[in-house]
């Protein structure tokens, strides 16, 4: 078995020799991954009588292994091919990596107030004449 990452997924990699499809299970659950398969080897039938059997007949294969909190258990995928069996698992996207020193896209510009007149400006900055009412 191997169990290899790449950025953008972790895969399982287990041998299943002789396994048919209908006969692999793979269960996902409780942050564990669950492989059953079953390998039947050779030839079975009352008019044979082995003389010396190396392989069982019925090979079967249990593993329970963890899964990394990091991948995507919903999207995983499995598929068998030349005696391999392959569970893949993307992973999560979590965060962004930022640039340093990058320049950053510009936000949405605020209307611009309207430019003062140099004499509105000379009116701003001289101090406010009180109002004296007429026959004060």
């Amino acid at each position: 078995m191997d169990v290899v990452e790449t950025p953008g997924e972790v895969i399982y990699i287990l041998e299943v020799p002789g396994a048919e499809l209908n006969a692999v299970n793979v269960e996902i659950g409780n942050g564990t991954l669950q492989i059953d398969a079953r390998v039947e080897v050779g030839l079975e039938t009352d008019e044979l009588y082995y003389l010396y059997r190396e392989r069982p007949f019925n090979k079967r294969y249990t593993r329970i292994l963890p899964i990394p909190p990091e991948v995507d258990t919903e999207n995983a995928a499995a598929s068998v091919k030349n005696g391999l069996l392959m569970i893949r698992f993307p992973k999560k996207v979590t965060g962004r990596r930022l640039q340093v020193n990058q320049q950053q896209p510009r936000q949405q510009q605020q209307p611009q107030q309207q430019q003062q007149t140099p004499q509105q400006q000379q009116n701003y900055l001289q101090p406010q004449q009180q109002f004296n009412p007429p026959g004060h």
